[in-house]
């Protein structure tokens, strides 16, 4: 089943939709024609750890504790201190 997006609410209370490639469709579409598909948001925040290269304690959040952490596919300068979850 194709996927689109809904652009806006007409007057009349059909939809206006865009394909993936943001392309319009030719005519508008009433909500009985239409089924809400949610989708889960992509992270591109998301990087992988190559290794944890050092550990010390929170100096604000005694108990807790920062890694230093080397990330994949990353050099040296974007080494950084990440706190404990």
């Amino acid at each position: 089943m194709a996927q689109y997006t809904v652009v806006r609410r007409t007057t009349g209370g059909t939809y206006e939709l865009k394909d993936g490639e943001g392309a319009f469709l030719g005519r508008n579409y009433a909500p009985s024609q239409l089924k809400l598909v949610i989708e889960e948001p992509k992270d591109d925040n998301v990087f992988e750890v190559e290794k944890i290269l050092h550990h010390r304690e929170n100096r604000t959040n005694e108990g807790k504790f920062e890694y230093r952490t080397k990330w994949k596919g990353y050099s040296d300068d974007d080494n950084s201190w990440e706190p404990e979850v």
